[in-house]
């Protein structure tokens, strides 16, 4: 592939899970390197919206990766999510 980009979204309806009378929850853990050359990750909670991005340092810039956040923010601003 030309790049290793990936995108996530997490809906309201998928958090909390309940498997079995265990209650799950979502949490972003650091890896300490890059999976992907880029990594969206997009989480819906009732009171607003997580924006985050993994991303190769070794091949993109941090000021690209927070333009490239801002442009996702922009673009997501006037969404309706179903709740």
């Amino acid at each position: 592939p030309l790049f290793g980009i990936t995108c996530e979204l997490q809906l309201p309806g998928w958090l909390p899970a309940r498997l079995c009378g265990a209650a799950l929850t979502y949490d972003f853990v650091s890896h300490g390197t890059a999976r992907y050359e880029m990594a969206f990750h997009v989480m819906v909670f009732p009171a607003g919206v997580f924006l985050g991005l993994e991303l190769n340092t070794g091949l993109w810039h941090e000021s690209t990766g927070l333009r490239l956040l801002a442009h996702l923010e922009s673009r997501l601003a006037g969404l309706e999510v179903p709740g």
